[in-house]
Parts: structure tokens; sequence; C-alpha cells
């Protein structure tokens, strides 16, 4: 009877190893979602301003699209990063199908892809993304048409620009939908990651400590109702931003609506006047 007990506990012991180890080996599709848009790219490089771009940085290359101005002088440059199930090709081509460049004309707009979507290749990770997020700077810092930079991200987006706002000098930061950490992220799909169990979690994305390395006003834009990032999560991380932050609070909007909800964007435009770079 003993070794039958003996027996059952190192099955319950295995089984719950092997759990453990599912839960955190399938993070990777649960929370990236790779994907293409070639169609999208074609239409967006036919039309004047467009252009997909390169980014050799070591041994790694990176890809997506830019938006360049209706200027003849140099101007800021918007360096955006977008949502989990969108990437460079379509993120732009939805900008511009729905007429939003009326907002951003003054302004270039950036959009890399992180690996394993567009034209990328491999597997995103945290690391690699914020990777990601350095040569996109670097990259667009060394071009002579652009005079100043602004950060922009929404959902999973806001984790690279948060910590790309704390790791380079930028004139600007906007966030949509954003989130603390990675931890809350996970929380809201399946509360079960505290205590010891926080060691599983794959991407943390620690936005609420890289906040605290940002000393310009921030915009942050939520919606109370957003059915995938925790309305509390983003008011811990305004919380952790530079006191000039500014906080616009959207009310019956889901997750999806809140970038192209008429309150962003012109709160977006309100921010972008407001810190003053046109014509710098």
């Amino acid at each position: 009877m003993k070794r039958h007990f003996v027996n059952f506990g190192i099955w319950i012991a295995l089984t719950l190893l092997l759990l453990l180890c599912a839960l955190y080996f399938l993070q990777g599709p649960a929370v990236f979602h790779p994907n293409d848009n070639p169609e999208q790219r074609e239409l967006l490089v036919a039309q004047p301003n467009f252009e997909t771009v390169k980014i050799i940085s070591g041994k790694k290359t990176w890809n997506g699209m830019i938006r360049h101005a209706n200027a003849d002088a140099p101007s800021p440059l918007i360096i955006f990063f977008y949502g989990n199930y969108q990437n460079s090709a379509r993120a732009m081509h939805g900008i511009h199908a729905a007429g939003l460049w009326p907002y951003f004309n003054d302004y270039s707009f950036l959009i890399m892809d992180y690996a394993g979507y567009g034209l990328n290749d491999g597997r995103p990770t945290e690391k690699n993304i914020y990777e990601m997020a350095l040569a996109a700077y670097d990259y667009a810092a060394a071009f002579p048409d652009v005079s100043r930079i602004i950060v922009g991200g929404y959902s999973i987006g806001t984790g690279p620009a948060v910590y790309l706002a704390a790791n380079r000098e930028v004139d600007g930061l906007f966030l949509l939908s954003p989130y603390a950490n990675g931890y809350d992220l996970y929380n809201s799909a399946l509360p079960i990651f505290y205590g010891p169990l926080r060691l599983l979690v794959r991407y943390k994305f620690p936005s609420d400590a890289y906040a605290k390395a940002i000393d310009i006003p921030v915009l942050v834009v939520a919606s109370r109702d957003d059915e995938v990032i925790p309305f509390r999560s983003t008011e811990q991380l305004h919380g952790a931003l530079n006191e000039e932050s500014i906080f616009v609070t959207l009310s019956d909007v889901p997750h999806n609506s809140v970038f192209s909800h008429q309150t962003t964007l012109d709160s977006i435009r309100a921010y972008l006047d407001g810190i003053g770079l046109l014509g710098q």
C-alpha cells in the first residue's frame, strides 16, 4: 500500500511539472501572433511618401515601413509600436484607409516589425523586441530629415515604447491602452500568477519600473471598458510616470476601438501640438 502511495505521489508531481512546463513554453503562441500582410504593403509603397525599411543591427535584420512627412524641411518622426495582431503594413494601411493621416501629417511615421512579424524571421521575445526598439531609434536618429523623435505605442506595443523612452532621449511619448507590467496582462487572462507562480511569466515588460526613468510629460489614453488591458493596470502605470503626464479616460470603448476613437485622435494631436516640435 505504501508503495502505491509513493508511486501516486510521483505521478502527481510529474503531472504538475508537465503542466507547469506547458504553461511556461506555450506562452509564446498565446501572447504573440506573428502575421504579415504583403498585399497591403504593396498598396502602400505604390503611394507617395511610403517605403519599406530594412535595419541591420549587428547580426539581426529588422524590417518595417515608414511614411515620410509632407515637408521640405527636416520634420519630427514618430516611432510607433503596434498591437498584437498587427504588423507594420497592416497598422500603416489601417491608418491610411481610415484617413487618419491629417492627425500626423507634419510628422514622419515609422513602424518596425517584431521578430516573426511582417518580413522578419525568428520568434518574438521580450529581449529582441527591446533590441528592435533601440535599433529603430538609432536608425531614425541618423536620418538627416528627422529633427526630433516621438514614441508611441498601442496595447502590447506600449511595453517597448516605454522601454525605448526610458533608454533613449525622446521628445514625446503617447501610450494607448498601456499596462503596468506583464504580470497584470497574464492575471487578467488567468489569475494564477501570484507568489512563486510569478516565475512562470516569460514576458514581464515591467513598464512601471522603466517609467521612473522617463522625465517628460506622457500622454496616456485608456478605456474603463477595455476588455483586454485592465484599467487598474493603466492607472498603476500612470502613477509611475512624470507628474505632468496626461491621463485621458474613455468609457464604453472596447480595446480595438481605442486608437481610432475621436477623443484619442484629438488628444494625440493636442499633445503633439503642445510639445511644440514643428518648425524646430
